[in-house]
């Protein structure tokens, strides 16, 4: 059966967010994943444990304070 869609790759990501005045915020600590094609992922935990952070970053809708994004092998820069 033929596969179709893309791969995702999260590549060693982490986001920061700098807060005025406050120390900067860590949502995302380092995290790698590969989606193959046709595969089902599901993102759990807590409240406040960076899965729509993550999500957003996998969009293109925030950039990723390190490491990379891609789709189809190609690095992810907008939506």
């Amino acid at each position: 059966m033929e596969q179709r869609g893309s791969s995702i790759e999260i590549d060693r990501v982490q986001k920061v967010f700098n807060r005025d005045g406050d120390r900067p915020f860590q949502a995302v600590t380092e995290i790698s994943i590969r989606i193959e094609p046709g595969e089902f992922v599901s993102v759990v935990g807590p409240s406040g444990c960076g899965k729509s952070t993550l999500m957003l970053m996998t969009a293109g809708l925030l950039d990723p304070t390190t490491g990379d994004v891609r789709v189809a092998d190609k690095a992810l820069r907008s939506p």
